[in-house]
C-alpha cells in the first residue's frame, strides 16, 4: 500500500528534487509536494512524500527522523490517510 510521509523542518532552500533524492535511498518516490510551515513562525518547509510502500516508508522514518539534513533536524512521520484532508497541502511538487 502506498504511504505518504510528512517531512518537517526542511531548510527553506530545499527543493522537491532534493527531498526526492533523499528519500529514494529508501524506495520508490512517487511524488513530492512542498509547502511552507507557518505554524512555527520561521523559514521552514514541509514536504509530503508519496512512497510506493509502507515498508519503504517505515525504513525512511527509521533512518531520517531526528537526523540532520541541510543544517536542520528533520521530523519524519506518516500521514494518517484516513483523516479527511490528512494528505492535503499546497505548493510545488515533483513526480519521480
Amino acid at each position: 500500500m502506498p504511504q505518504i510521509l510528512r517531512v518537517e523542518n526542511l531548510n527553506s532552500g530545499a527543493t522537491a528534487e532534493d527531498v526526492g533524492r533523499l528519500l529514494r535511498a529508501f524506495g520508490e518516490v512517487r511524488g513530492v509536494q512542498l509547502c511552507s510551515d507557518r505554524r512555527v513562525g520561521i523559514d521552514s518547509v514541509v514536504a509530503l512524500v508519496h512512497m510506493s510502500s509502507d515498508i519503504q516508508a517505515r525504513r525512511a522514518i527509521a533512518a531520517l527522523d531526528d537526523e540532520k539534513y541541510q543544517g536542520r533536524v528533520l521530523g519524519v512521520r506518516p500521514v494518517d490517510q484516513d483523516t479527511p484532508g490528512g494528505a492535503g497541502g499546497a505548493g510545488g511538487g515533483a513526480r519521480f
